[in-house]
């Protein structure tokens, strides 16, 4: 569509909230809110009153003398975005779907406020306390990279991996969502896929409506019931006896996993739990991708972008680089002590069951092994080629 200064719009039913720096737009219909600095909002409540794109961009060019104000392209951005309801009397049709996909489960906001409350936050607070003093105590019981080996069949270790795994995912999420219905928002816990995977995903977009420091709750909740996880985990295998050692076993996979989890959220170059924490603590959004862009100066096998303007966030940006440096090192710590010493455990287990008879189960769970192994390795090198190959070809 060509707008030209004399276009006029009405945009769709939004909700404007004002939040520390910027504003944040909210469209109601799909949940999604945008942030937006007081200069585009002044322009939407401009639009509201049915006054041209020439004469708007004038009026906040004379105001805001310092900005460059260009309404054609922020009216362009808001046709993309699917905000405007018609152009010059003609009728809009969004191109936006909203997704609507997975089974939902809705629960009660009382039922969230049993289990976000200043009590149950304390005694989260404690049991992470009481984790780290089992630790402490018990060194034994710290997560090991043998723990995922249950049993000596790859089978069975990578069944009950598979089931416990999504257990836990399915836990972490109901407490972002029930730390979400606790604030009296609306949310979902919906039951989505990622190719052939089931996967949990939890609707956060309404904790923008909160104010800053109400949005920490939310972000830590799936933390919260993750240290729950852990520290039944971790006592299950302290009162657990002989008799009961594949309990024990069991719970050290639960207990390997969660530990995982959570040292996952200090990988600051991926926008995890602890990343929403600190974005909103400093008030400064995109930041990972801000931070990227500042290191890709410094970093080779960082595609440079040259187009981010940081002004008075540099600062931000430059702190948050650290951290992002630093989960690239956590990362490297995972591989190195986890990942890959259980790769070749599983690797030595497996191999020597290939020298079994064809017809013995020895034999098929080495090869369910080496077939797990090359897939798992054919969709990390697939994803590696689709991501680096472009950049290549631009470069």
């Amino acid at each position: 569509m060509e707008l030209t200064p004399d276009s006029r719009m009405k945009l769709r039913a939004i909700t404007i909230h004002e939040k520390r720096k910027n504003y944040t737009v909210e469209e109601p219909e799909s949940g999604d809110f945008y942030e937006m600095p007081v200069v585009c909002v002044e322009a939407i409540q401009l639009l509201g009153e049915n006054r041209a794109l020439g004469d708007i961009e004038q009026l906040l060019q004379s105001k805001y003398p310092s900005e460059e104000v260009d309404m054609i392209a922020f009216a362009n951005q808001l046709l993309e975005l699917g905000l405007v309801q018609e152009v010059d009397g003609r009728q809009i049709e969004s191109s936006r779907r909203i997704d609507d996909t997975g089974q939902r489960l809705m629960i009660s906001d009382k039922v969230g406020k049993l289990f976000f409350n200043p009590f149950s936050l304390a005694l989260y607070a404690v049991l992470f306390v009481a984790v780290i003093a089992i630790f402490v105590i018990r060194p034994d019981l710290f997560p090991h990279y043998r723990d995922f080996f249950v049993s000596d069949w790859m089978l069975v270790n990578s069944v009950v991996w598979l089931v416990m795994s999504l257990l836990v995912v399915l836990f972490h999420e109901l407490g972002h969502f029930l730390a979400v219905r606790a604030e009296g928002l609306s949310s979902r816990l919906g039951v989505g896929h990622r190719l052939f995977l089931v996967v949990f995903e939890t609707d956060m977009n309404a904790v923008w409506r909160l104010p800053a420091r109400r949005r920490y709750v939310p972000y830590l909740g799936g933390i919260c019931f993750d240290t729950v996880l852990l520290f039944a985990a971790l006592m299950v295998r302290l009162l657990s006896g002989d008799s009961l050692q594949w309990l024990s076993a069991v719970m050290g996979t639960v207990a390997f996993y969660i530990f995982i989890t959570i040292v996952y959220q200090c990988l600051f170059f991926m926008k995890t739990d602890l990343y929403y924490v600190i974005e909103n603590a400093l008030g400064t959004y995109n930041l990972m991708e801000n931070s990227r862009a500042w290191l890709s100066r410094y970093l080779p096998f960082l595609k440079e972008d040259k187009s981010v303007v940081y002004g008075d966030e540099e600062k931000v940006v430059k702190g948050y680089a650290c951290f992002y440096v630093a989960g690239l090192a956590v990362s490297l710590l995972l591989f190195a002590v986890y990942f890959f010493p259980q790769f070749i455990f599983a690797f030595a287990l497996s191999l020597p069951k290939l020298g079994e008879p064809f017809t013995s189960a020895a034999f098929w769970d080495g090869v369910f092994f080496m077939a797990e192994a090359g897939l798992m390795g054919g969709l990390l090198l697939f994803s590696w080629i689709r991501k680096y190959a472009p950049l290549q070809r631009s470069g």
